[in-house]
């Protein structure tokens, strides 16, 4: 992210990454990454909750090959790291409320 405006810059790159348009619904969770805890620079992880506001007419761009809509639970599927409880915590209750 280029500012410290997350709903803008979210916003942003899922349009360039996705093609969709998202309304930032809330903050899920922040934490230290953990592939940064022995490095000189730590990163700083923010999970946020997005809904889609345009039709689904999702296309890659950006840095990715291919897009794909899975149930809350099954991303951790596709998680090259660990997730941190809050939001293993919220997609669980997502699923359950959709």
């Amino acid at each position: 992210m280029d500012s410290l405006d997350f709903e803008e810059s979210i916003q942003s790159e899922v349009k360039k990454e996705t093609g969709l348009k998202v309304k930032v619904e809330n903050l899920v969770a922040a934490r230290i990454h953990p592939d940064s805890g022995f490095k000189s620079v730590q990163i700083v992880a923010l999970y946020f909750h997005c809904s889609p506001i345009s039709d689904r007419k999702e296309k890659p761009g950006g840095d990715l090959s291919q897009l794909k809509w899975v149930r809350p639970t099954d991303v951790f599927k596709y998680f090259t790291t660990s997730t941190c409880d809050e939001v293993t915590k919220f997609l669980v209750t997502l699923e359950k409320s959709s």
